[in-house]
């Protein structure tokens, strides 16, 4: 599966924006391509063959899905602010200092939602092995 989605970050300048003062106002274009590194092993009829048995699970499933989209495509975006903050040459030694602890915890996060996702994966093949 993969997904492309178009986004323009504009620097607002708020305190919950992890900005440097020559990043301020900054107007970008980003194009983000979100690929899964591993395929699901439940083909789609065997998928939606469990979805049929238990409906609330389709939901949460697709709510899960949807989640995990929105929340890639932030840390794309923080990676990418981070990234830019720690090369720009007028941010201060601590503002890149933090920008390096900030960018390890981000890819910290996304090691544990690929983990969590596996799992996931792994759960609905667990219960369509044992309902069919």
């Amino acid at each position: 599966m993969k997904k492309v989605m178009d986004m323009k970050i504009k620097g607002s300048g708020n305190d919950n924006d992890i900005d440097t003062q020559a990043m301020k106002n900054m107007d970008t274009i980003i194009t983000i391509t979100i690929t899964d590194t591993e395929d699901m092993e439940l083909p789609e009829n065997q998928l939606e063959a469990v979805f049929k048995k238990f409906d609330n699970l389709r939901k949460a499933h697709t709510d899960f899905v949807d989640f995990l989209l929105v929340v890639r495509t932030e840390l794309v975006t923080k990676s990418e602010s981070l990234k830019k903050m720690k090369l720009c040459v007028s941010s201060s030694r601590n503002d890149k200092s933090y920008a390096s602890f900030q960018s390890f915890m981000l890819s910290q996060y996304k090691q544990r939602m690929n983990k969590f996702e596996k799992v996931s994966n792994q759960s609905i093949e667990n219960i369509y092995r044992k309902h069919h």
